[in-house]
């Protein structure tokens, strides 16, 4: 089987880290929880509609 286009992208945890970090090293806790209430307001979003579809 041929495999067309880029290859996929491998992403360690050291990279997903790195997004939380400030350009010292430190963790940076406000872009943490900003990114945890994003995900939160994302999830309130969504579940009544997934508990829509789990009800059927």
């Amino acid at each position: 089987m041929v495999h067309y286009g880029a290859p996929p992208i491998k992403q360690s945890k050291q990279d997903f880290m790195s997004y939380f970090r400030t350009s010292e090293g430190n963790l940076d806790f406000m872009k943490i929880a900003g990114t945890a209430q994003q995900a939160k307001k994302m999830f309130d979003q969504v579940s009544p509609l997934i508990k829509k579809f789990l009800k059927k």
